[in-house]
């Protein structure tokens, strides 16, 4: 059986559709909105309104891949699969000539669009040669004020903005990288998030306007290991799990610190020669005592520690001063 570690997770999400910031004119051209087209689902609409600029959600697997999807292709009238690619590498499906190189079959090469220049030629045959870009996001949407699911099955959300792709992908590595940084393993599902649109102005003509997502994860650690330690209990995490998340915190101004900071303070100060690094390591004492970071108690232990290594190490007095006049650690 294959590992969990290298093993996908395929999510079913609503087959009636899907949620974008698009829609198609009588005249079946394409229409930028400046909200979420949420017409095939009432159940949404009743309770976001007709036309929501934001929807809280959260996303059903911790592992990105299985959320978070987008890709590079380009398919012929038949919507037959004519090339795909992944932004360094294109597969070509059917025998094709781009600006006179021509492909086969089956063949793999670097990616077309940007060693043939396809996304900025001014040849505009050329360009309707050049692959599209397409971003899916599975995840269920919230209630707003209870925070409950609006349905068993989550919705699938596309995009043809790379700039919102990124910006999807973006808060949710930063997310994955944060929590994992804190609990041992990244962390999304049952995080709350606000997915929302905002328009901005093309760059070649500025009365034309884009709709751009954005999507706003948990701001502090401390909403994070609220919910996470309500949803833990629930599911029944395990204890060394449930430990890690109850040991976090976070400063006066949101930002978070790993509940393990002292200890690895402590290795630092045993780790360094350097008196440059032992002024660091005092100034970010004194920072994290300032925003309520580290206790009193706390912040004069590790102070006497870089005090004690300072004077092992040999540094002067004179010397101290002279790397930092205001001789943060009192030596």
């Amino acid at each position: 059986m294959i590992t969990s570690e290298h093993r996908r997770q395929k999510i079913q999400t609503d087959p009636r559709g899907k949620i974008k910031t698009g829609e198609k004119t009588e005249r079946n051209l394409p229409r930028a909105l400046d909200h979420w087209n949420i017409d095939a689902f009432p159940e949404i609409r009743a309770l976001y309104g007709e036309e929501p600029k934001e929807l809280m959600i959260v996303v059903p697997s911790d592992n990105i891949p299985d959320v978070f999807d987008d890709r590079f292709a380009l398919y012929g009238s038949n919507s037959q699969a004519i090339r795909k690619c992944d932004g360094d590498t294109c597969l070509h499906r059917i025998s094709e000539n781009i600006g006179g190189k021509q492909y086969g079959v089956g063949e793999e090469s670097e990616c077309v669009c940007l060693t043939l220049g396809l996304f900025d030629t001014e040849d505009k045959e050329l360009r309707k040669k050049a692959c599209r870009y397409t971003m899916n996001l599975k995840a269920f949407v919230l209630e707003p004020t209870k925070g409950t699911i609006v349905s068993t099955l989550p919705y699938l959300f596309e995009t043809g903005s790379k700039n919102s792709g990124s910006a999807v992908y973006d808060a949710l590595t930063n997310l994955a990288g944060l929590t994992k940084l804190f609990f041992g393993t990244p962390k999304l599902a049952h995080l709350p998030m606000k997915l929302w649109v905002k328009m901005v102005a093309g760059k070649e003509d500025a009365k034309l306007k884009f709709p751009i997502w954005e999507l706003t994860p948990p701001t502090s650690i401390s909403s994070i290991v609220e919910r996470l330690t309500k949803v833990g209990k629930a599911l029944g995490w395990d204890e060394d799990l449930m430990t890690r998340i109850s040991s976090s915190r976070q400063l006066t101004d949101g930002t978070p610190i790993p509940g393990d900071i002292i200890p690895k303070l402590v290795n630092e100060i045993k780790a360094t020669t350097d008196r440059h690094k032992l002024v660091e390591i005092g100034n970010k004492i004194l920072a994290l005592k300032e925003q309520n970071g580290l206790t009193l108690e706390e912040a004069d232990e590790v102070q006497s520690m870089v005090k004690t290594r300072w004077s092992y190490l040999g540094f002067d007095k004179k010397k101290e001063e002279a790397i930092d006049p205001n001789n943060p650690l009192g030596i």
